[in-house]
């Protein structure tokens, strides 16, 4: 949840436009993705085994058995493998229509993503953001055609194009 939340408060606070922002919405999607889909399945390693165990190491009079987890709740894996899936779609779908290096790969991720879950679904969400993904793919391929950032200098005034009269 933390971790979710410092990737949205970077992405509104112009993480998203910065250089390289291919990278920050590949992992923040790569993040969502790595989130497991079981909730305390057998010989799933949790935070409480773990802890267990470096007790045990610490104190050998302890039982060598963690204490028994919770039952499994299927309703509970079904909400966090919802909540992933629309997690990802929205990382996917604000992602498409940013301007960035690797977009092109970004959608195809995109549609193989939304292809994997539901070809229906997939054909209609795919149709409705296809506009904004050539819209945004367009937008950089003509800001790479106007400038790249080696010929940027950061750091220095701007100053008139060449040939323009400077009449302060």
């Amino acid at each position: 949840e933390k971790v979710t939340r410092a990737y949205e408060v970077a992405l509104e606070h112009g993480a998203g436009f910065a250089m390289n922002n291919h990278l920050i919405w590949k992992r923040y999607a790569n993040f969502v993705k790595s989130w497991t889909g079981t909730a305390g399945g057998v010989g799933d390693i949790t935070a409480e085994s773990v802890n267990y165990a470096a007790i045990i190491a610490s104190d050998p009079d302890l039982p060598s058995n963690p204490p028994p987890l919770p039952p499994f709740d299927p309703t509970f894996e079904h909400t966090s493998a919802q909540k992933q899936l629309n997690q990802l779609r929205f990382i996917y779908q604000r992602g498409v229509t940013h301007p960035m290096t690797g977009l092109d790969q970004f959608w195809q991720e995109y549609e193989a993503f939304e292809r994997a879950h539901s070809e229906s679904l997939a054909s209609v969400l795919i149709a409705e953001w296809l506009p904004k993904y050539q819209h945004a793919r367009s937008v950089y391929l003509e800001r790479n055609r106007v400038w790249t950032i080696h010929e940027l200098r950061g750091g220095r005034l701007a100053v008139p194009p060449v040939g323009c009269e400077t009449g302060v």
